[in-house]
């Protein structure tokens, strides 16, 4: 009784309280990266240059390099088996990634597993689907680590970063996978997570898998910022500043 009243109070501590310095540490880590890059954006001092042909540039080539770079990793693609073999890792982790996350926004009410009952049943889609999709993440992240580790090329331009993320990443889905293959209580459970939002579980978690997940999730969160996973978020932002980088030396028109 005294391990449920202490995991509890840890787990009120993890989703009421931390989430408060996540939030500011991202926060801030995004402020701080936005204004880096455009702040540093060069120009010229001798002359302006159109807003509309920098505009008209910045959309066309966001949406091209958001498809090619975020969606479909074209940075992996070249002609060589190796190469594929890595894209499709790469491709087929995010892609389960994007939906785990979106499957996250369920138990608070953003959608419904009824509005896609023309594509499978509940069961499968809130019970089968994500269990397979988060060993299928955490294998992807698995086998990228130990790709570090036995490759020397890779191995060789890999620092402290790299292994953090990866290690991160893992341990946040080999928890969310352990919440669903441990023992758990068959009554419905709620989540609050500070500022007000609450997930309807319909089973009980493991407590200590949850404050796990919980714990090593919001690291996560928190160092994003200042990572290289802060692709994820930032494609758009990265390809504005090109384009506004670019327009303004080379695009832009005098006026």
């Amino acid at each position: 009784m005294r391990l449920d009243t202490s995991l509890t109070l840890l787990v009120n501590f993890i989703f009421g309280t931390l989430p408060w310095v996540t939030y500011t540490v991202f926060l801030l880590g995004i402020s701080l990266k936005l204004y880096t890059w455009f702040s540093t954006a060069p120009y010229h001092k001798t002359g302006s240059y159109s807003k509309t042909s920098i505009s008209a540039g910045s959309v066309g080539l966001m949406i091209g390099q958001f498809i090619y770079l975020l969606l479909f990793q074209g940075r992996f693609i070249k002609p060589n088996i190796k190469s594929f073999v890595l894209w499709l890792m790469s491709f087929s982790a995010h892609i389960s990634l994007f939906l785990i996350l979106f499957g996250h926004l369920r138990p608070i009410g953003v959608w419904s597993a009824s509005w896609f009952a023309w594509v499978a049943s509940e069961q499968f889609l809130t019970r089968d689907l994500p269990f397979y999709l988060g060993w299928v993440v955490l294998g992807g992240f698995s086998l990228l680590l130990v790709r570090r580790v036995v490759d020397r090329s890779v191995r060789s331009i890999s620092g402290f970063d790299d292994y953090f993320l990866l290690v991160i990443l893992i341990i946040v889905f080999l928890a969310g996978n352990m919440m669903r293959v441990s023992p758990y209580i068959h009554e419905p459970f709620a989540l609050e997570i500070s500022p007000g939002i609450v997930m309807q579980l319909k089973e009980t978690p493991s407590l200590i898998w949850l404050a796990v997940h919980g714990i090593a999730a919001q690291i996560l969160i928190m160092y994003m910022p200042f990572s290289k996973l802060f692709h994820i978020i930032a494609s758009p932002f990265t390809v504005l500043a090109y384009s506004i980088r670019h327009g303004r030396l080379y695009g832009g028109m005098k006026t």
